[in-house]
């Protein structure tokens, strides 16, 4: 099991979800950004990492990705870059995504991301609770 977790960070995962925070959301945005930058954070404090028991990084580190968004296809916009940190392989810049931005009192938080050429990739419940059907119809998940 911890094999095919780390083939996924690696991958960089599709359909990748945030930790659930205790924030509840005010209000949600469906957008399609561009990852524009990656920082390495590895080490840094609260940095995610794929570590042994020991706290050495097994795989290539963390990294804080900042996607600036192209165009809001559900919810409230969004015209500000969001960052992400994550723990896999070096992500490289220039690619385009679906982020599910929850906003809430404490700030925005990317909940949800998958390259655009992979499309909507989630559950039915999911698609409902955001009030995404008109944008799974056209952004169908290419699995």
């Amino acid at each position: 099991m911890l094999c095919y977790a780390a083939i996924a960070l690696l991958a960089g995962a599709i359909g990748e979800t945030a930790p659930p925070g205790s924030a509840k959301p005010v209000s949600s945005s469906l957008v399609e950004a561009k990852l524009s930058k990656v920082t390495e954070i590895t080490g840094q404090p609260g940095a995610p990492c794929v570590c042994d028991d020991q706290g050495r990084v097994m795989f290539d580190g963390s990294f804080r990705l900042l996607f600036s968004p192209l165009r809001t296809l559900a919810g409230v916009r969004v015209r500000r870059a969001i960052s992400y940190d994550q723990a896999s392989a070096r992500p490289f810049t220039g690619g385009e995504y679906l982020l599910l931005i929850e906003h809430r009192h404490d700030g925005d938080v990317i909940v949800w991301k998958n390259p655009l050429t992979a499309g909507l990739c989630m559950e039915d419940a999911e698609i409902a609770m955001y009030h995404l059907n008109d944008v799974a119809t056209k952004y169908p998940c290419e699995n």
